[in-house]
Order: structure tokens, then C-alpha cells, then sequence
């Protein structure tokens, strides 16, 4: 088993947004990653276990899981606008920016649970 990603499974997840679950207290995995919808059918995405470290802890690392696929999607938004912005192809306005800003801080606050 290798760490790489292959070809056929690169870019495909569960689609955003997910959310953080706490479970009972005593559970070994305090904060499960769940798909925010209405169909009970989805599977967890992920489980963050119980660490010495604590809750503040481990609750932080499920809120970086949760946020991921919004992360990713506005970091290939970026990735696209800087790269049109550099070969001329936009020219955004100040409101534009500040839309996306806005956004990008959003998700940002989310990873850190806020």
C-alpha cells in the first residue's frame, strides 16, 4: 500500500460541505466527518481519535478535515484566476476581489472553528 494517489481516484470525494460530529464523551473517536445532508445512507468520511493532546486538539484537526473540500476547490479557483490574471485573460474588479476574499476567509474560519 503506497501513500500515492493514482490517476483513477485523484479528485474523487465526497462532495462538500462536511461537518464535525461530536460523539459521546467517552467514545475513542470523539469527532466523526460527515457529509452535511439528509441521506443517513452516506458513511462517515473520516473518524479523528481520542489523543492525549486533548480536545481542543482534536476537535482543531476535525475542523481542518471538515473544511478540506472547500479548501481544495478554492485553492484551484485561485490557482485558475492567478493564472488568467498573469496571461491577461481577466482583469478583476475591486469588488470581485473582495467577494472572493471574503470567501476564501470564510472557508479559512471554518477550518480553524469559527
Amino acid at each position: 500500500m503506497t501513500n500515492e494517489t493514482t490517476t483513477a481516484t485523484a479528485g474523487i470525494h465526497t462532495p462538500a460541505p462536511w461537518l464535525v460530529q461530536k460523539m459521546t464523551e467517552n467514545d475513542e473517536y470523539p469527532y466523526h466527518i460527515v457529509p452535511d445532508t439528509d441521506d443517513f445512507a452516506q458513511p462517515h468520511i473520516a473518524c479523528v481519535e481520542m489523543q492525549q493532546a486533548g480536545d481542543e486538539v482534536e476537535l482543531a484537526n476535525a475542523n481542518v478535515l471538515a473544511a478540506a473540500p472547500e479548501l481544495l476547490d478554492e485553492l484551484e479557483d485561485a490557482v485558475d484566476s492567478i493564472r488568467q490574471l498573469y496571461s491577461g485573460e481577466w482583469e478583476p474588479d475591486d469588488e470581485t476581489l473582495e467577494k472572493a476574499v471574503a470567501k476564501h476567509e470564510a472557508i479559512i474560519a471554518k477550518a480553524r472553528g469559527k
